[in-house]
């Protein structure tokens, strides 16, 4: 008796040049494909928004904020943006006692945590699926 060999899993390319490619898989490797497209698309994303930082720093000679302009710009208490700077999560330039933040910076750090969330919504909501149980 003849064992039938898995087949191959395809990689992105080779489905973006033939989508029906997909067809048949299994959920595995359809999940292993959507993760490696999720993060390409975050990549992609960051580069996207690293140029319009750049073009916007060129634009604005990368302005410095206020924690409280922060704060108000990511709809967070003060207290908590301080944390995420003495935390590092946060860049910012100290001056004297004062502290600022870069414009870009506050970009950088929205298009991370983002496309972070954003993709562990989407596998949290994968798994749900997976575990509910079968009526």
């Amino acid at each position: 008796m003849t064992q039938l060999q898995p087949r191959p899993v395809p990689t992105l390319d080779d489905l973006s040049r033939d989508p029906q490619v997909a067809a048949g898989l299994p959920l595995a490797a359809i999940a292993m494909l959507q993760t490696r497209c999720a993060a390409a698309l975050s990549a992609l994303a960051a580069a996207v928004l690293e140029h319009e930082a750049d073009e916007s720093d060129k634009a604005v000679g990368d302005a410095l904020l206020t924690i409280a302009e922060v704060a108000q710009r990511l709809g967070l208490a003060r207290s908590y943006v301080y944390e995420l700077v003495r935390t590092k999560q946060l860049s910012a330039v100290r001056v004297g006692r004062h502290v600022r933040v870069k414009v870009s910076e506050v970009g950088r750090f929205i298009a991370c945590h983002d496309t972070i969330e954003r993709l562990d919504n989407v596998l949290s909501q994968r798994l749900d699926r997976r575990t509910e149980p079968m009526e």
